[in-house]
């Protein structure tokens, strides 16, 4: 019994040890860190810049062009019907909007860019 109180006291400081240089090496971690320079967040920025343009925009402008045809073909399809018609023709004044929306917010965005250079 008295070998396994021991064990269970040399267990408890050793984790104790263990802990206190695992907390050390962690905070250890924040004195030594580097500060980030302004070529990496330059090229961050000509990353985001390049996949917006590249990537983002005509994606944007395949699926309001996919929108366009969609309402086209509703339209022609309830061609008999004024009711279901006027609802298609109804959201290309959503498609409008949204098309609006995302321009201005392109234009801001690369005003933005341009700016921060």
């Amino acid at each position: 019994m008295n070998l396994t109180k021991k064990k269970k006291q040399l267990l408890t400081k050793l984790s104790t040890i263990g802990t206190t240089i695992t907390l050390l090496a962690i905070k250890s971690n924040i004195c030594f860190a580097e500060s980030i320079g302004k070529a990496e967040v330059d090229t961050a920025t000509k990353n985001i810049k390049r996949v917006i343009t590249s990537i983002a925009m005509p994606l944007g402008g395949v699926l309001i062009f996919a929108s366009v045809v969609v309402a086209a073909i509703k339209m022609i399809a309830n061609a008999n019907n004024p009711q279901k018609r006027a609802e298609s023709i109804g959201s290309l004044a959503w498609i409008c909007r949204w098309w609006c929306y995302t321009w201005c917010k392109f234009n801001y965005f690369r005003n933005y860019c341009k700016c921060s250079n």
